[in-house]
Order: structure tokens, then sequence, then C-alpha cells
């Protein structure tokens, strides 16, 4: 199996059925190209973009490949109605074919910079909005099958940029427990629960330090009556303890 941290996909590794999409839902959509009336056209397109995205992006070209990718997604794009009664299956199987690399590629793109040194990371705003769009690339992928590692590993880490850490770690364990042997998955996994705890401590230590209980003072250094209630009932009630000790000391 390919690792789950690799960019690019490729049509041996994915095929299956798949839901339509409205490709026009997902920010920021170039749409540029024109789309042929002839169905083979349309995917002989999809497959150039396709591959000319993967050049791009490893060429370092993240912006220009993603374009290509979503110029790609939106060649391969059929409404509901011709999905599912126009096209045959084996139209159908075809554009599922190319239309999940396409979109898990797109997410690829959008997560790239999302991470790692402070001086190399894209503007907070910049890493919100592109994490919230590959979310939504790994989301098609995994409507279409729950059990994807890679869309789930990618949809892990668009979830740890927004902050949702507690449901990126869901993610990664549901992935990790279909490739046990995935060493990258099993660090991934490994490093997401540190982070987690950290997070969990830090907060504890800042809840403490502002939920911090008054020192205790005895009844007559206290003022008010509120004081003076306190302390009548911690001596009432150390006597009633006193009684029931007493008890138990007779009964055994």
């Amino acid at each position: 199996m390919a690792s789950v941290n690799e960019t690019v996909d490729s049509k041996e590794q994915l095929s299956g059925n798949n839901p339509q999409t409205d490709e026009s839902k997902l920010e920021d959509n170039p749409i540029t190209d024109e789309r042929s009336p002839v169905f083979e056209s349309r995917i002989e397109r999809a497959t150039e973009l396709w591959d000319s995205g993967k050049v791009k992006f490893r060429e370092g070209k993240t912006k220009e490949a993603l374009d290509d990718f979503k110029r790609g997604i939106y060649q391969v794009d059929f409404d509901e109605l011709s999905y599912n009664f126009e096209l045959m299956d084996k139209h159908r199987d075809a554009v599922d074919k190319i239309r999940i690399p396409l979109w898990l590629n797109a997410a690829a793109c959008l997560l790239k910079d999302s991470d790692g040194a402070a001086d190399e990371l894209k503007p907070k705003e910049t890493r919100m909005k592109d994490a919230k769009g590959a979310l939504e690339f790994c989301e098609l992928v995994i409507k279409h099958d729950p059990k994807h590692v890679k869309a789930l590993y990618r949809r892990a880490k668009a979830k740890e940029v927004m902050g949702e850490t507690e449901s990126a770690l869901d993610d990664l364990e549901i992935a990790h427990g279909l490739v046990r042997d995935d060493e990258e998955l099993s660090k991934a996994v490994l490093a997401m629960r540190k982070r987690l705890e950290k997070a969990r401590r830090e907060s504890d230590k800042m809840w403490k330090g502002i939920i911090k209980l008054p020192e205790k003072e005895s009844v007559s250094e206290s003022s008010g009556p509120l004081a003076r209630i306190l302390g009548i009932f911690t001596m009432v009630w150390a006597f009633i303890r006193g009684l029931f000790s007493g008890a138990k000391l007779k009964l055994s």
C-alpha cells in the first residue's frame, strides 16, 4: 500500500462508484475550461489536467497544480440526473476513476504549508480557509468510501489545522485500524495523542489558576454573618462525625 502521506494519486490506486457532486459549492473553484458535449473528450481533458497538476505540484507550483485539479474536477462533474440516468455503468466508472484522485490531490494542495515551522506557514486566515476546502474535498471521497485511508488521513490534517483535534484523532485512529502496518500513520496517531494530552494538561492548569479557592480563615479572623454561620456548621458537623465514629468503635 502507498504511504498515506503521498501527495499525488494514480488511477491504479483508486476506483469505484461515486455519488455526483455540485463542484460550484466548493470555494474558489476556477472554472476556465469549456466542457465538451462528448463524454470521452471530457474524460480525456480531465486526465490531461490531472497529469499536468501532478507535475506542477512536484515542481512546487502548488497554486497552479490546484487550479489544474479543480479544472479537472469540473470536467467530470455531472448533475444527479445525468449521472444516475444518462450515464451507463462504464461511464460512471470512468468518471469515478479519475474524480477521486483529483479530489484527494486538490486537498493535498490546500493542506500544503499548513503545518511545520512557524516561518513557513501560510497566514492563519488562509490556513483556516484552505483547511475547510481540503476537508470538503476529503468528505466527497469519504461519502463514497467511509474507509478510504488517504481521505481519512487528510481530513484529519484539515481538522487539526481548524483546531478540531479530538475529531482529527478519531479519523486517524479509524485509518490506523484499517492499515496497522503503515508506519507513518502509526507515528501520526501517536503524535496526535501526545498533542491532545498536552493541550488537556495546559487547559487543566489554566482553569486551576482561574478557579483558585481562597485561603482558609478562622472564624475569629473572618468577618460577616456568612463566615460565622460556616464556622457554626463546621463545629456541628465535627460533633456529628464524632458521634458516628464512637458508634463504629462500639460495634467493632
